[in-house]
């Protein structure tokens, strides 16, 4: 059984909000279907949290393909939720999971626990060259197209830690 774990960073979150994410995790738990579809919670007008049946990734030889446990809430996912800013787009960029195909990452195989960074700079820039990813000036934050509160994810190798096998997911 699916047992993604949501958590809140602010203490200070509106009922429907709560409400909204045990929707959605009720949803994701009803998800077992043999791999084929995976459900996904999409932000909706403000307030609203809403979830579909889309196509699981697939393994690619080149991403890294991940089984998300856990999902942390940001204060971007609030806002989004509240003010509908974020209508249509898959929440969740900071989260943790299990490989699942390491694709072209060096150092990883399937079943190491991971984190993963969830921003995408250029690699180009003096900063990035530097080690410096942070200061790019053009880091798109955010895990892309598909984002983490869905049941799998393919990530681009660079954005991908692995962690210690004694952490658990929400550490």
């Amino acid at each position: 059984m699916i047992l993604n774990r949501l958590y809140f960073i602010s203490l200070k979150i509106e009922a429907s909000f709560v409400t909204a994410l045990v929707n959605i995790l009720i949803s994701v738990l009803l998800s077992e279907n043999g791999g084929l579809y995976m459900y996904v919670s999409r932000m909706g007008k403000p307030g609203e949290i809403f979830y579909e049946e889309v196509k699981t990734p697939e393994a690619d030889g080149k991403n890294v393909l991940v089984k998300i446990h856990a999902v942390a809430i940001c204060g971007t996912d609030k806002h989004g939720f509240m003010d509908g800013s974020m209508e249509g787009q898959i929440w969740g960029h900071e989260y943790s999971g299990t490989v699942i195909d390491p694709g072209e990452a060096e150092g990883l195989k399937a079943g190491d626990k991971v984190a993963v960074f969830p921003n995408h700079p250029c690699h180009k820039c003096e900063f990035c060259k530097a080690g410096l990813t942070n200061l790019c000036p053009t880091v798109f934050r955010g895990t892309g197209g598909s984002s983490a509160a869905s049941e799998y994810q393919l990530v681009p190798p660079y954005n991908v830690i692995k962690i210690a096998d004694s952490m658990t997911f929400d550490e």
